[in-house]
């Protein structure tokens, strides 16, 4: 189940005591994982605090991925703000 679930089904189980480990990804045009880096935070309410500002020359795609596995944040290079 995933936390957003958990999160409608019951809004006080979500006490965190320690940050959860967030995986982000760098994807190429075919969607290939070019790298993954982990970060622990507190919750995925300020998500864009992950994203790294430099890129791997071939990434065109980053997504960050729940404790759980699921994505919670997609971003194209070309929708990065500096």
């Amino acid at each position: 189940m995933s936390i957003w679930a958990r999160y409608v089904q019951n809004p006080y189980s979500l006490h965190f005591t320690s940050p959860w480990p967030y995986r982000v990804q760098f994807l190429d045009a075919s969607k290939n994982v070019l790298s993954e880096t982990q970060a622990e935070w507190w919750s995925a309410t300020n998500v864009f605090e992950l994203v790294p500002k430099d890129w791997p020359p071939d990434a065109v795609r980053l997504r960050v991925l729940d404790p759980y596995g699921e994505n919670i944040l997609t971003v194209s290079k070309g929708e990065m703000r500096a």
